[in-house]
């Protein structure tokens, strides 16, 4: 049971189609007790880039956090198909982090009483989020340390091309179910989860638009439009200089984001200098660290990287 308190912000406006403008918001997780200045945690949650939304992130870990000084901002950003890769999910984390750095410590001691230092800022994700996580990385004023969980990279790899094993025994969708996705607009900015209690939900277009491109190995192609790959791939950043120090945990039964990505991570930014952990979980599934308990291994590898974050701090 978290102790922890939630405020929500919006943090961003978009104009839709028929003039109106809608809200992007964020859930901010906090404690009532703590050391007078915190540091700032953007965490953003996973779901393809297509589904999901902020209450995704498990207590647990948000609970974690808070036990190492961190204030937790947790965005919802908006999700394709409806608007492109770059235009939606990149541009909303972005402005999301910048949003956690530059206005929000003022309106959190307002409401709150609480003093957060955007100079002690980190960001982190799951799947999808772990590689928003690391573009930030690109940006002129980078967090102090990142963790990549089990992060979406290296887009232009074969992998991203190829039939989803995985997907494979899946039913066939009939486009016209598919294509009742597009009528979402403006595109949603939070969605539940593509998989329930009994697997995957194939109840709805968003997530049949999903599975059927996995299915067929053109997922990415399919949200990215363009020749946008090197705004919404981080891979490029990892072989630069001076990127934030990074912690990535993967598993290596992954077949949704593939542990040869985390360990090419790994040598990529070694190679440029940067300091770098990785954390590979034999035998682990994607999001293998969703439901982990204390005294497990994967807690203790999760208690290991928000000490990292910690570490990394001013």
């Amino acid at each position: 049971m978290s102790s922890l308190e939630h405020k929500i912000y919006t943090f961003k406006t978009f104009e839709s189609p028929d003039g109106e403008s809608r809200p992007i918001d964020a859930k901010v997780a906090y404690g009532l007790s703590g050391p007078p200045k915190r540091a700032i945690a953007v965490w953003y949650h996973g779901g393809g880039f297509i589904t999901g939304n902020y209450n995704m992130i498990p207590a647990f870990e948000l609970e974690l956090l808070h036990r190492n000084g961190f204030v937790i901002v947790c965005p919802n950003y908006r999700l394709v198909p409806t608007t492109s890769l770059k235009d939606g999910p990149v541009a909303d984390a972005i402005d999301a982090f910048q949003w956690a750095r530059n206005t929000l410590p003022e309106l959190f001691k307002a409401d709150t009483g609480i003093v957060i230092d955007p100079n002690n800022t980190v960001t982190l994700g799951h799947s999808c989020g772990g590689g928003l996580a690391l573009l930030t990385g690109g940006q002129p004023n980078p967090p102090r340390a990142i963790i990549d969980f089990f992060g979406m990279k290296y887009f232009r790899d074969p992998f991203w091309t190829q039939p989803s094993a995985a997907m494979a025994k899946l039913p066939e969708f009939d486009q016209s179910f598919i294509d009742k996705v597009f009528e979402e607009v403006p595109p949603p900015t939070a969605t539940p989860p593509p998989f329930g209690p009994n697997g995957p939900d194939l109840s709805k277009p968003r997530n049949a638009f999903m599975f059927a491109h996995n299915k067929k190995g053109d997922y990415i192609s399919s949200i990215v439009q363009g020749d946008d790959y090197d705004a919404i791939d981080p891979a490029p950043l990892l072989s630069k200089p001076n990127f934030p120090p990074t912690f990535i945990l993967q598993g290596t039964a992954d077949t949704v984001a593939p542990h040869q990505h985390s360990v090419q991570a790994e040598a990529d930014l070694k190679k440029a200098g940067n300091e770098v952990q990785l954390r590979l979980i034999d035998g682990a599934p994607h999001a293998f660290d969703m439901k982990a308990k204390e005294g497990e291994p994967v807690y203790d590898l999760i208690v290991e990287a928000f000490g990292f974050l910690k570490s990394h701090l001013i």
